[in-house]
């Protein structure tokens, strides 16, 4: 299962040194420094959604029937 993981750091050449050293498969998707007004923005999107019960109810389904596909495929 893939997931998105949000990092904001200083050291980001640690990180990445990290993860190659241990073989994890990572996508950088934005590296650039962005203002701060757009992070909070993108944060507060990202809570807002956290919050939003239907989102999560649906993401529940999702992941139920994606189980129920694998059990399905043995």
């Amino acid at each position: 299962m893939k997931e998105i993981i949000i990092i904001e750091t200083q050291q980001g050449e640690k990180i990445k040194s990290l993860l190659n050293r241990e073989k994890v498969n990572y996508q950088i998707v934005y590296d650039k420094l962005l203002s701060s007004s757009h992070q909070e923005s993108i944060f507060a999107k990202y809570g807002e959604a956290l919050k939003d019960k239907e989102r999560e109810t649906e993401a529940k389904d999702l992941e139920n029937s994606e189980e129920e596909d694998i059990v399905n495929e043995e």
